[in-house]
């Protein structure tokens, strides 16, 4: 399954990709986990990334041009939950 492959390449460097019901997490240098069109990737399995409700963080000290570049039009910051903060 796709999945499965992007949390294996995504391995190789040292990162990871975690799921729950509908949520995916891909953990890992931009240019790592950019590589992949994650969109398209859950497409093949009949999915679809909201863009609404995506985001991308990654912390100050790594964010370059080439960053701003490879996350497109997803949104800078990460998702709170309304109860916990």
């Amino acid at each position: 399954m796709i999945i499965y492959h992007i949390s294996d390449e995504l391995g190789r460097h040292g990162g990871a990709l975690f799921t729950g019901i509908n949520d995916t997490y891909l953990f890992r240098l931009p240019e790592h986990v950019f590589v992949h069109d994650h969109a398209a990737c859950l497409a093949t399995i009949g999915l679809t990334l909201n863009l609404s409700k995506t985001k991308c963080y990654i912390n100050e000290q790594y964010q370059t041009p080439q960053y701003h570049t490879l996350r497109g039009d997803i949104a800078e910051g990460f998702n709170t939950d309304a109860t916990t903060g």
